[in-house]
């Protein structure tokens, strides 16, 4: 089974109309979920399919939710199952090329979006652009929460680069076998453990120096996200506005304007493949060149990342 491959989508709700959830339930996640959620909280759900994550979400009282999934068969499926949840914004989108407003959500859940991708033909080139779209619309101090079935020693590399995402990386490990969470006990090769990674988006300065290179200055005060009691949770009043789906030509324009911005950027810098220490932020020698990076990975990278497992 490709899961990297939209075709294979496609023809899977095509052939099974059932409601599948994968990886963890929203009653399993809850507990992590309601942590760094607040009534207002604006949620996009990455790459939803027929998971009813949306549609709890909003039933425990967080209305502002877009989903989006680049299956058409699917979004148009679970706009009918939700007339019942007006508020959902359901979009036909490819997160590998995700058109939304910058600065504009507070949290982006991927519930195995990424572990599909990774499945996929150069998934190490479409991970970055992922991430870089996620960090261009998580707001400072917005959050994305993954949830995968590998451990940091093969995702680490991929989510944790303050220089890249602009963001700090934590993780939990959750049993598979969870009481809320029963459902799944029956899903063939289901491993013992999920991860949850936590990547916290942090608002940097970026100072050119000469002599130093850069200079990663923390503009905020603290990194701490605020957390809530999920059990005084309020349900949020009114519609939420609806998210901006940036068109084509104006992607278009815009990649010009980083085009042109990169052209007068110095050429001798190296890439920097390690994650940054905090504590050494000041001392990083050179900037990281996201053309360079690509076309020498390219090269050096498989096509996809194979899992033993799979």
């Amino acid at each position: 089974m490709n899961y990297g491959n939209k075709d294979f989508w496609e023809q899977r709700y095509r052939d099974n109309d059932e409601r599948f959830e994968w990886y963890k339930s929203y009653a399993a996640l809850r507990p992590i979920l309601a942590k760094h959620l607040t009534p207002d909280s604006k949620i996009l759900d990455l790459g939803c399919g027929s998971s009813r994550l949306a549609e709890d979400l909003y039933d425990d009282g967080f209305k502002n939710i877009t989903a989006i999934d680049k299956s058409p068969v699917i979004i148009q499926r679970m706009k009918k199952a939700n007339v019942g949840h007006p508020e959902i914004q359901w979009i036909e989108m490819d997160a590998i090329k995700l058109r939304l407003e910058k600065n504009s959500f507070d949290i982006v859940i991927d519930k195995g979006t990424t572990d599909t991708i990774f499945c996929g033909e150069n998934s190490f080139r479409n991970i970055r652009r992922l991430l870089h779209n996620i960090s261009d619309v998580l707001k400072p101090d917005g959050l994305l929460i993954s949830i995968s079935h590998r451990a940091p020693d093969k995702r680490e590399k991929h989510f944790n680069n303050q220089i890249k995402y602009g963001w700090i990386m934590a993780v939990q490990k959750i049993n598979t076998q969870d009481e809320k969470d029963k459902q799944e006990d029956d899903i063939e090769g289901l491993p013992e453990w999920f991860y949850v990674y936590t990547m916290s988006k942090k608002e940097y300065a970026v100072e050119k120096n000469k002599n130093q290179g850069l200079n990663l200055v923390d503009n905020r005060a603290d990194i701490q996200t605020q957390k809530i009691d999920s059990a005084n949770v309020q349900i949020a009043e009114g519609i939420p506005d609806q998210p901006q789906v940036i068109q084509p030509e104006q992607e278009s324009q815009q990649l010009s304007q980083n085009v042109d911005t990169q052209k007068e950027q110095p050429k001798e810098e190296t890439q920097i493949e390690d994650p940054i220490d905090n504590q050494k932020n000041e001392q990083i020698a050179e900037e990281v060149q996201n053309a360079d990076l690509d076309q020498k990975q390219n090269v050096e990278e498989p096509k996809q990342d194979q899992d033993p497992d799979k």
